[in-house]
């Protein structure tokens, strides 16, 4: 008997005390979005800081449940994955309007993740560009004035 990808996650919320989490599944595009609705007293001990656990626990749902030729599986709690993008076009379009009063690139030092929501929302605008630079956990994103050839 195979265990879905749905049963691990359950049983891995139970090991964390978690019994009353509901999970649903929906697919968008190439991935399958696994979202956990739980109370807002539990959704920090899933989330954590800066959604690292959040993260480290999409990693390990990945590492088990996903093969090679699967859809990419996204773990996401109380839709905060949603939230948190819709303040990073807010953020980056504050940024933006900032660069462009000043004239002075901003750096905003992100997960991965983020910085392509920020790519994003600025690949449109008509005065500033993003670059990321840097390697690893080192790497930043700058949102600067377009360069002109």
């Amino acid at each position: 008997m195979t265990m879905t990808t749905q049963d691990f996650v359950q049983q891995l919320l139970a090991h964390m005390g978690i019994d009353d989490a509901v999970l649903s599944q929906e697919e968008q595009d190439d991935t399958i979005v696994l979202t956990i609705s739980v109370p807002e007293e539990e959704s920090g001990l899933l989330i954590g800081h800066h959604a690292e656990t959040l993260d480290a626990l999409q990693r390990v749902v990945r590492l088990v449940c996903q093969k090679d030729d699967d859809k990419a599986i996204t773990l996401n709690v109380n839709d905060f994955r949603q939230r948190r993008e819709d303040h990073l076009r807010e953020v980056a379009a504050r940024v933006a309007e900032h660069v462009v009063a000043t004239q002075q690139p901003q750096y905003l030092r992100l997960p991965a993740s983020e910085r392509r929501v920020i790519h994003m929302a600025l690949s449109d605008h008509p005065e500033v560009e993003t670059v990321s630079e840097g390697e690893g956990a080192s790497r930043v994103l700058y949102v600067r004035l377009k360069q002109t050839a």
